[in-house]
């Protein structure tokens, strides 16, 4: 009971003191009103992230890969992004990830949904971005690739010739146009003492079949 008056007593007293002074009062509401809004978003943002982290399947094995440039005044780079080009050549040849996506963010998207255009905020990704997250589009799904040739088990050597055909589909606008497709013609190259690597020695873009120029000079083991 004790206590209970002293509280009261506390109470009371500071209650009188604010009434006293009306500006102090509303300055230390608004102040505690801050803290306490901050302090609840701050650690909102530290739980969703870093506690709970991020509501993917397999979140601790999902890395940031950036590149180092000791030219550059930037620690990554020429504005912390990646040449779309080295990233190509990384992607074929590192053997430390099962797969590798590139996004570029902020960018604005155009979008036709029941005949009236619509501006949204987005990001261009590439086609591993998606499955690698483990996630599936909110609408739609994302285009297939389907190769007829070269097979799987197909192998050449100096002086065979390469011939590829294959198309995309989307659930939407059906089969896609040979100027939507691109085609990567990779070396794997494994050495005599073990350990095996991939280079992409060649890029077709716009056709859904043919054979790439110097297609005569493929290294035995490359496949499109």
């Amino acid at each position: 009971m004790i206590f209970l008056e002293r509280v009261y007593q506390d109470l009371g007293y500071a209650a009188r003191g604010l009434a006293r002074n009306p500006g102090f009062a509303v300055t230390a509401l608004v102040t505690l009103a801050l803290g306490v809004g901050a302090s609840v978003a701050m650690f909102s943002v530290v739980n969703a992230v870093m506690l709970r982290g991020f509501a993917f399947p397999n979140a601790d094995r999902l890395m940031n890969v950036r590149f180092i440039d000791p030219t550059s005044a930037s620690v990554f780079g020429v504005n912390g992004r990646v040449h779309p080009m080295d990233f190509e050549e990384f992607r074929h040849g590192q053997r430390s990830f099962e797969r590798l996506a590139a996004y570029l963010n902020g960018s604005t998207v155009n979008m036709t949904i029941d005949g009236t255009p619509r501006r949204y905020t987005g990001a261009y990704v590439t086609e591993d971005f998606l499955r690698i997250l483990g996630v599936a589009p909110a609408l739609g799904k994302p285009p297939t690739a389907r190769i007829d040739l070269p097979g799987p088990d197909t192998t050449w050597q100096v002086g065979d010739s390469i011939f590829f055909t294959g198309r995309g589909m989307d659930t939407e606008e059906g089969q896609l146009p040979a100027s939507a497709l691109r085609w990567d013609i990779i070396l794997h190259h494994c050495e005599t003492g073990g350990g095996c690597h991939e280079h992409t020695i060649q890029t077709v873009t716009g056709q859904s079949s043919g054979s790439p120029p110097g297609g005569r000079t493929g290294p035995r083991g490359a496949s499109g």
